[in-house]
């Protein structure tokens, strides 16, 4: 009955939603169905789960496999190509800022990045920026630590691991990042998250894989420099009216504010930590530094940082897992994985006979070992749970007695 019930309610408000924005005149439910298509047969079965007896489980569950199908077919499918076709029109436009930014054709770089901006969705923008900027789109290569963004450049003689090199490749791309971050404000926080985490990604792999430590070393090292020039006052004073010299940071509150709420500093020092436990790589610690001092509000002007020696050969605390990766990639259930879920709690009802008798009891004491409580911990200071030694039985929906 349960699952029956669920099926029920659910194909009620699917067809409800799609028929009520076509009944601004008072038309019937399967008069609007047949306008946009919809089989009539679920309208019928519509009109049965609300007004008369429940169908069978075997007909609900073709009902909502046939609605679902519909969805696909009619809504998400053409929604999902022209967003594709929108962000392939985007790339387009960035990889002409490309071409046209080694030619030094800046005026034809100008009206590429307006074009870009003017006629591509914030969402989908952000989404062609990061993969332009950051992940790159070469969809050939099977190897994703070669795969760079154009904030790594290729050319190793023309754009070395040197301070002359990144002012180059950031003298190309600093107009363009200059004028998406105008546009869109909420440009800033995303691109400086996904960098910070790609970043972090990429030294642990660097220290799980020691053959292809090389390959990932030039990346980290362009990475790094860029967060650390988006993080400097001379990225505020671009991207802000009125600002035109590099301004001090330790003396104006107003760029620390302005980093402080567009960007999760919390999340990311918790993440150079596991990082720098994991690995004792040069890159997170350096990173956790900078973040450490925004937090003081003492963040300096952008300085050059130069390539380090690999921290693959350090001691690790341990190793990192990928285990699980796949399945935590999966977002979406089937239908039978719903019932599934569903049903599991009647599962529950077996114990329940077990589950009073632990209720039953007046109060319930937890032993504590003594060594644990007068230990000394360093971390003390975060902890906000207070330490209880004895928890008394009360009745469900009131507060325990302290």
């Amino acid at each position: 009955m349960e699952l029956r019930l669920a099926y029920a309610s659910a194909i009620i408000r699917g067809v409800n939603g799609l028929t009520d924005g076509l009944q601004q005149r008072a038309q019937s439910v399967a008069l609007s169905a047949e306008q946009i298509g919809l089989p009539l047969w679920l309208v019928d079965l519509r009109h049965d789960s609300a007004h008369n007896d429940l169908p069978s489980l075997p007909c609900l569950r073709v009902a909502a496999s046939t609605l679902l199908n519909w969805l696909g077919d009619n809504y998400l499918v053409p929604l999902q190509n022209a967003r594709n076709e929108c962000l392939i029109s985007a790339i387009d436009s960035l990889m002409k800022y490309k071409s046209f930014a080694k030619k030094s054709a800046w005026k034809d770089c100008e009206s590429i990045t307006k074009l870009f901006v003017k006629s591509t969705p914030q969402d989908i923008g952000y989404s062609a920026a990061l993969l332009f900027f950051i992940h790159g789109i070469d969809n050939e290569s099977e190897n994703k630590t070669c795969r760079r963004g154009a904030l790594v450049p290729n050319s190793l003689a023309s754009f070395p691991e040197t301070e002359d090199g990144f002012l180059k490749i950031q003298k190309r791309y600093s107009p363009l990042l200059i004028h998406i971050q105008k546009s869109w404000p909420g440009f800033f926080r995303v691109i400086v998250t996904e960098l910070a985490y790609a970043l972090l990604g990429l030294e642990e792999e660097q220290a799980s894989d020691a053959n292809g430590a090389e390959k990932i070393t030039r990346t980290i090292f362009f990475f790094f420099n860029w967060l650390k020039y988006f993080l400097s006052s001379e990225w505020y004073a671009a991207i802000m009216p009125g600002r035109r010299k590099p301004i001090d940071m330790k003396n104006d509150n107003m760029c620390l504010t302005f980093i402080r709420q567009n960007i999760p500093l919390l999340g990311i020092r918790e993440r150079c930590r596991e990082v720098f436990c994991l690995t004792g790589g040069t890159w997170s610690g350096e990173l956790l530094s900078i973040v450490e001092s925004i937090f003081k509000g003492q963040i300096l002007q952008y300085q050059f940082i130069a390539a380090k020696q690999n921290c693959t050969d350090r001691k690790r605390i341990s190793e990192p897992t990928n285990k699980g990766d796949e399945e935590n990639t999966r977002n979406t259930m089937s239908l039978e994985e719903m019932e599934a879920m569903l049903t599991s709690d009647s599962d529950c009802d077996t114990d329940e006979a077990t589950a009073n008798k632990l209720f039953d009891s007046k109060s319930v004491t937890m032993t504590l070992n003594e060594s644990e409580i007068n230990s000394d911990n360093e971390d003390d200071s975060l902890n906000a749970w207070e330490l209880c030694e004895t928890w008394e039985a009360c009745a469900i929906g009131t507060l325990p007695i302290r």
